[in-house]
């Protein structure tokens, strides 16, 4: 699963809509939707922001299970 699939999932998962992840993040709604559909690689700094704002670790955004593994394709 891409970064932005699996940012657009967690935040669909925490039932908000995309303006929520907007406002926590402080980012800018057409970047968060660039984002979460893949049009952009973003910074370090952006996804971290993304990740403070859904209370989860990067290694969830990067697809990595809680145990450190990669999910089976």
């Amino acid at each position: 699963m891409s970064l932005g699939t699996q940012i657009r999932k967690t935040r669909i998962d925490l039932g908000w809509q995309q303006k929520r992840l907007v406002e926590l993040s402080g980012l800018d709604q057409r970047m968060v939707s660039a984002i979460e559909w893949d049009r952009v690689d973003p910074r370090l700094s952006k996804v971290l922001k993304i990740a403070v704002a859904l209370d989860v670790s990067l290694d969830v955004l990067c697809g990595h299970t809680p145990g450190g593994k990669r999910p089976a394709a």
